[in-house]
């Protein structure tokens, strides 16, 4: 009987000391992100003030390391945080900052938006 492989993830230039053991973990991540948004699209929580790091999530798709930490059941004190999450999403192009501690996560944006983007011929992209 072969042993079942085992995918270990390790990004040395951004996380020197940390080794996803499990991939799904990441995927969940940017999973619930995405999720998370579309709910507050389509049926806005009544428990969540729509102002500050929320309104610009829900409008835009920006990302804050503040608003990050409301997803507390993907960090583990002392190994990865929130912090950790943004550097590996940027280095690896899924989130862009934008300055002012905001990163933009482009995989939220409405199709519509991207899709006239694309049609422009923007040379940026």
């Amino acid at each position: 009987e072969q042993p079942n492989p085992t995918i270990l993830l390790h990004y040395p230039d951004v996380l020197p000391d940390v080794v996803f053991c499990n991939p799904q973990v990441l995927l969940s991540i940017i999973t619930e992100l995405v999720q998370y948004r579309y709910k507050l699209l389509e049926q806005p929580n009544p428990t969540i003030p729509m102002s500050g790091d929320w309104k610009r999530f829900k409008d835009y798709a920006f990302l804050t390391q503040k608003l990050l930490l409301k997803f507390p059941r993907h960090y583990y004190d002392g190994v990865f945080s929130s912090c950790d999450l943004l550097k590996l999403l940027t280095s690896r192009s899924i989130v862009a900052s934008v300055g002012n501690g905001e990163y933009l996560m482009p995989a939220l944006l409405p199709e519509c938006c991207l899709g006239d983007i694309i049609q422009s011929g923007d040379p940026l992209l």
